[in-house]
């Protein structure tokens, strides 16, 4: 089974997950963008990465993606991760694995069930009434006869069906 894809912007990550692909992309972010459409069929320009329960598209622009880098003090003047700031980035983990681990074993201490992710729901189409101009009116205004058009379709049917009988016996006697 594939992880869940979670989209979320750089700014909104908790630490951790910022010192993990800090450390996942330790010569910047700018080259290692992707471009893809949303549900809503947007263009966004994200970061893909791959974490412990979920698969991350980390949203930033390439000029976000040189800012992070420019105004990190955990790159140099290169945009590259420093090594003197592996350890604090490692730190930054092993501390929220450990407070992930209290907090998992509190939850079992009071029998709770691990949390689990549900995907939200597809957002419903809205129905295309909502039309501005000229046309809208005149959809609006037909769409309160229905039962005059109900009426007028049969006869319409009638007329169609006849000039065709009419083609079919002229070619029969030619």
């Amino acid at each position: 089974m594939s992880k869940p894809k979670v989209i979320k912007e750089y700014a909104k990550l908790p630490p951790e997950l910022v010192a993990q692909v800090k450390i996942h992309y330790p010569y910047g972010f700018e080259k290692k963008i992707i471009y893809f459409k949303n549900r809503k069929n947007k263009l966004i320009s994200a970061v893909p990465f791959e974490g412990e329960k979920f698969f991350y598209m980390v949203k930033m622009t390439k000029e976000q993606a040189q800012k992070i880098v420019i105004e990190d003090d955990d790159f140099d003047d290169n945009g590259r991760l420093k090594d003197t700031a592996l350890p604090a980035l490692n730190k930054v983990i092993e501390e929220a694995a450990i407070q992930a681990e209290k907090e998992r074993a509190e939850r079992e201490a009071r029998g709770e069930p691990e949390p689990t992710f549900v995907m939200p729901k597809k957002a419903e189409e809205k129905p295309a009434t909502k039309k501005k101009g000229k046309k809208a009116a005149a959809k609006k205004t037909t769409a309160k006869k229905p039962a005059k058009k109900a009426a007028a379709k049969p006869a319409a049917k009638k007329k169609a069906a006849k000039p065709a009988a009419k083609k079919e016996t002229k070619k029969k006697t030619a």
